[in-house]
C-alpha cells in the first residue's frame, strides 16, 4: 500500500535579495529504502531561488552538504504572479535533514516549499 505524506518546509518565507532562509530539522527516521521524495516549490515576486539540503545523523550532529549533493532545484523563478513547480528529489540516506533556500541576486521573493513523501 502506498502512503503519501506532505511536510511543510517553508511557508510564505520572505527572503531578501542575496539572503537565505534555513528550515528546521526534519526527521527521516521513519522513511524506508523505497521512499520517493518530491519538492513542491512556490515562489512569488521576481526573485530567483536555489534550494540545497544538508544532512546529519542526529539533531546534535554537524549538518553538512554531501560532496555529491546538488541543488534540489537551481534557479527556481518567482514572478509577478506566483509560480509553482514540483521536482523529484534524490536525497541521500540520513536520519535528519535541513533545507536552505537562497535568493540568487535578483530581487526579494516570498517562498514556500513542501516535501512530498511517498512510501511504497
Amino acid at each position: 500500500m502506498i502512503k503519501t505524506e506532505v511536510i511543510t518546509v517553508f511557508s510564505n518565507e520572505a527572503i531578501a535579495k542575496n539572503a537565505s532562509a534555513e528550515s528546521s530539522m526534519i526527521s527521516l527516521r521513519k522513511m524506508g529504502a523505497n521512499t520517493l521524495f518530491w519538492g513542491d516549490f512556490i515562489a512569488s515576486n521576481p526573485g530567483r531561488v536555489s534550494v540545497r539540503y544538508r544532512i546529519a545523523n542526529s539533531p546534535s550532529d554537524t549538518f553538512y552538504r554531501p560532496s555529491n549533493a546538488s541543488f534540489c532545484c537551481a534557479s527556481f523563478l518567482g514572478g509577478s504572479t506566483a509560480s509553482r513547480d514540483r521536482f523529484k528529489l534524490s536525497l541521500m540516506d540520513s536520519t535528519w535533514i535541513k533545507f536552505t533556500a537562497q535568493e540568487n541576486n535578483a530581487s526579494h521573493v516570498v517562498f514556500s516549499m513542501n516535501l512530498v513523501v511517498q512510501r511504497v
